[in-house]
């Protein structure tokens, strides 16, 4: 990290960018990293993705978008992003992941929620890609490469065919749903409490470089159903009733299909994750979490309608 962060200073200098100190803060799951950056005026967030314009342009992209819907997010200071450098807003310590307690908790969670009902309620149309069943399918084989060599199982080739043909015919039912701009990771970890705004404000977002147009269900799943942190069931069940309260869904029973379906695409994607960072990375902290998200898969497929596809999944998994 020392090296990085030479790398950094010196970039920096040559900008004539004027600083006293860069600090890591985060980053261990991406291409991305986070410093705290300080000078004598301002406390400012340093981010770095090592694919320079790449990944930064899909950043200032979103960002540009959700600030255009109100959302909060972190403003843009200084763009050197032919380095992968972008120098942004600083939210401060009160990161959810920081602050939860059993007394803030519904308070917390609901504004979150409210900060998606408010989203999905916008109707214009951006230009941004879509979440297809090619990006589902390609995350999917996160699982395959890395979760079952971890777990020394094997799967066949008939038994992959098979997985793929039920997992589309799955995919199909939140297809039919509505499509709203999606964070994508949308959990505690990426959202801050701030104090200082007003209503919705107070739930600021970041880390949404990777938003897509797709399924309405699928960042309520992803706050609910976190890899990281467990919410007792009755608290699931009262948030995600929450969400049903304050919207006019169409079909509710798709949208409780579609959740499931999503919920299991992504704790499949997120077990091969968290291998993959301990098999390639040498991080092995993510694996604490691996009973966690099993126990969601447990869940799911004591639901009728996932009942041939766990036959399939249920032995590569437990």
């Amino acid at each position: 990290m020392e090296i990085l962060i030479k790398k950094l200073e010196h970039i920096l200098l040559k900008k004539r960018y004027n600083f006293n100190k860069i600090t890591f803060l985060a980053g261990d799951a991406s291409n991305r990293k986070y410093f705290q950056i300080t000078s004598n005026e301002n406390n400012n967030v340093l981010m770095y993705d090592n694919t320079k314009r790449v990944g930064l342009n899909k950043f200032i992209l979103a960002t540009n978008i959700l600030e255009e819907c109100k959302i909060n997010v972190p403003k843009i200071y200084n763009d050197y992003s032919q380095h992968g450098i972008l120098i942004i807003e600083n939210f401060g310590d009160n990161k959810y992941g920081n602050i939860l307690s059993k007394k803030n908790e519904v308070k917390l969670y609901k504004l979150a929620i409210d900060t998606l009902i408010f989203i999905h309620k916008d109707k214009k149309k951006y230009k941004i890609e879509s979440f297809d069943n090619d990006i589902l399918f390609k995350e999917l084989n996160i699982f395959f490469k890395w979760f079952l060599p971890y777990n020394k199982r094997n799967i066949s080739v008939s038994q992959k065919r098979k997985l793929i043909n039920l997992f589309s015919e799955l995919f199909s039912h939140s297809n039919k749903l509505e499509k709203v701009l999606v964070h994508r990771d949308f959990h505690i970890d990426n959202l801050f409490y701030l104090h200082e705004q007003e209503g919705l404000r107070k739930c600021a977002w970041i880390d949404y470089q990777d938003m897509l147009l797709g399924p309405i269900t699928y960042d309520l799943m992803s706050l609910l159903e976190d890899a990281r942190k467990s919410l007792n069931l009755k608290l699931r069940k009262e948030l995600f009733n929450y969400y049903l309260e304050n919207t006019n869904l169409k079909n509710e029973a798709h949208f409780r299909l579609s959740y499931k379906v999503l919920a299991l695409q992504r704790h499949l994607k997120v077990l091969g994750i968290f291998c993959r960072l301990n098999a390639r990375d040498s991080i092995p902290n993510y694996l604490i979490h691996l009973p966690r998200i099993k126990n969601y898969l447990r869940d799911i497929f004591k639901d009728k309608k996932f009942c041939e596809i766990g036959k399939i999944l249920k032995p590569l998994i437990f």
